[in-house]
């Protein structure tokens, strides 16, 4: 696979000619494979149907089909075919049908060795780097369980018999679940070398002697720091190679730390994606902030406890947010960043941990739901870009004590706002309010407006209007006089439906319901 040899064929009518051309070629360099002999183009197509050539090298003027014909079908049939004339003949004409044909070059016999050789290297880079391509976009297929387009199906089942080494490697820290990145377990491999791997001389690595393989390719993740290098038939086993890896990246990159997880064992091509799958699982479940590792499977998962918070954990962090004690929540949040850097917990874990705790904080402070992105998004940031956990833990507590700090505290003229809002919508409850309106109003935010409102009154604004608007149904219900869609219009619903629902969902009753019951 290394070498990636050449594959020609001779297509000549005058046995002589064709012995001589095929002389010439070989004598190029062993790379170039004569694979058969035909003379005529009739011929020349049965072996290529058979055995397909990276490079033809035919004749013009032969008997049944002519080299015209045949570089035409060529041309149609066999894209990836590079075809060369042959012949005796500078006729101009000749020339200028071949070129419609994409013919690479037109040789008058006899052929000069200096030419066919310049000719024939020409060829093979370009040959080379195409195969080349061609493998990658295969494996990538196959890495991600993606369906293979037409002209990749012949590569995959010539690789279905290549055995493969795979090394997951990530440098620094896991992106799982910032808006700037995919989740790491749901992200695929993507086409490029990614910066961070541009000095890295992996040529060098692979021309080692105890690394030599026939063959290698680097499929860096979206999230850019974490890539696959896959090789083929390794001349050691994996974990004899996945050090020396290991130890060459740490010392070529500029990172904090390097982790490494491989398998032990060679898999074939079929079972590609799904090794790289158990890679990607461990590494998930692995990475440590601050801690370089060298894993290598199978083996077993580490042993964690249910990623949650503890009772007595929500507990007090509840009560330093209600009593709106900022240092008090600081210290029990770094007790727990210290907890984590001594055990020490993966990078995931301590992400779920903290998903709750932000959770928690919403809830807690009322929290809208862009202030709770600008929140969400800090504290992951911080975790992806920061290599030391208890550094990450002071950043994290002191953001998140200043959010208590600014929700604890209502401005007596807001508190005024809320009162003046309050008795508006007790006035006003039976009119078509909305929040928008509302907020427009009093020149607030409207998700400002709500969690101010909800905090400082115990509820919404809507459940408020909802609220008032029930208990005056509940009135307006004795009155036999009034239908229920009279009622509901009363109260400054957008229609009955909706006020006969919102009416069940309160009362577990329907008006006619409470109506004949009353």
């Amino acid at each position: 696979m290394k070498n990636y040899p050449i594959k020609v064929l001779v297509v000549e009518d005058e046995n002589l000619l064709l012995k001589n051309i095929q002389k010439k070629i070989s004598a190029v360099s062993p790379d170039f494979q004569i694979i058969g002999e035909a003379y005529n183009g009739k011929e020349a197509l049965e072996i290529i149907r058979d055995n397909p050539p990276d490079i033809v090298f035919t004749d013009i003027r032969m008997p049944i089909m002519d080299g015209l014909e045949l570089a035409r079908i060529l041309y149609e049939e066999y894209p990836d075919i590079s075809t060369v004339i042959v012949s005796g003949y500078d006729d101009f004409e000749y020339a200028r049908t071949v070129l419609t044909y994409r013919v690479k070059d037109y040789l008058l016999k006899p052929l000069q060795p200096e030419q066919l050789k310049s000719i024939l290297f020409s060829l093979k880079d370009a040959i080379v780097e195409k195969k080349k391509a061609d493998i990658c976009r295969t494996l990538r297929h196959q890495l991600n369980a993606e369906e293979f387009p037409p002209e990749l199906l012949k590569i995959s089942r010539t690789l279905s018999q290549t055995s493969f080494s795979l090394f997951l490697v990530c440098l620094d820290n896991l992106y799982l679940r910032s808006q700037k990145h995919k989740h790491f377990s749901e992200s695929g491999i993507c086409s490029g070398m990614p910066d961070s791997l541009t000095r890295f001389s992996w040529d060098s690595l692979v021309s080692n002697t105890e690394f030599a393989c026939s063959g290698y390719w680097i499929f860096p993740f979206e999230s850019r720091n974490i890539f696959l290098l896959v090789t083929a038939e390794l001349s050691r086993p994996p974990e004899c190679t996945a050090p020396l890896i290991f130890q060459n990246i740490q010392k070529s990159q500029h990172t904090s730390t390097v982790n490494l997880v491989y398998d032990k064992n060679d898999v074939t091509f079929a079972q590609l994606h799904h090794s790289l799958q158990s890679l990607k699982n461990r590494m998930l479940s692995s990475l440590v902030i601050g801690k370089s590792s060298l894993i290598a499977l199978p083996a077993e998962d580490p042993v964690l406890p249910p990623a949650i918070l503890s009772k007595v954990s929500v507990s007090y962090i509840h009560t330093m947010i209600s009593s709106n004690n900022t240092a008090g929540f600081k210290t029990a949040l770094l007790q727990l960043f210290e907890e984590w850097k001594e055990i020490p917990y993966p990078q995931a874990w301590v992400e779920k941990v903290l998903l709750q705790l932000l959770n928690m904080l919403q809830q807690d402070l009322y929290i809208s739901d862009e202030d709770y992105e600008k929140m969400y998004l800090y504290v992951f940031d911080i975790l992806e870009t920061q290599n030391d956990l208890l550094a990450s833990g002071e950043m994290i507590a002191s953001e998140l004590a200043r959010w208590i700090a600014l929700t604890s505290v209502i401005p007596t003229d807001i508190e005024v706002t809320i009162e003046e809002l309050d008795a508006y919508i007790r006035l006003h409850y039976r009119e078509n309010l909305n929040l928008t309106d509302l907020a427009d109003k009093y020149h607030f935010n409207h998700s400002y407006l709500t969690r101010i409102f909800k905090k400082q009154k115990g509820q919404s604004p809507l459940k408020l209007i909802n609220s008032l608007r029930i208990e005056d149904a509940k009135e307006l219900l004795l009155n036999p006089e009034l239908s229920v869609r009279e009622i509901s219009e009363m109260l400054g619903f957008s229609d009955q439906h909706y006020f006969s629902r919102s009416f069940k969902n309160s009362t577990g009753l329907s008006p006619n319901e409470y109506r004949n019951i009353k």
